[in-house]
């Protein structure tokens, strides 16, 4: 019958595999929402154009009625829309 032992170091890191605490690496870099608000785009570097701009030029594609441009126009000022997604979800809930 053999016996292996492990260094302390060994049995310390196979201990912290199994543990719940989150690694540090995890927290690493912004979160989804801090990346959003801040307009940064990983193509363009920090200088790329604001969403607002890519937002607009959607509504203006869409060829949407007065009343529902200009209501979508104050909630992208008032900064109640982010994404194209909430854009899209705003259109067809009108």
């Amino acid at each position: 019958m053999s016996v292996v032992l492990q260094p302390a170091a060994a049995r310390s890191a196979k201990h912290d595999a199994h543990s719940l605490q989150p690694s540090p690496a995890a927290q690493v870099g912004p979160t989804a929402l801090e990346f959003a608000e801040s307009g940064a785009s990983p193509l363009l570097g920090e200088a790329g154009p604001s969403p607002e701009k890519f937002l607009l030029a959607e509504i203006d594609r869409l060829k949407l009625p007065d009343a529902t441009r200009e209501k979508l126009e104050k909630r992208l000022r008032r900064k109640l829309i982010y994404t194209l997604d909430q854009l899209h979800a705003m259109v067809k809930a009108e």
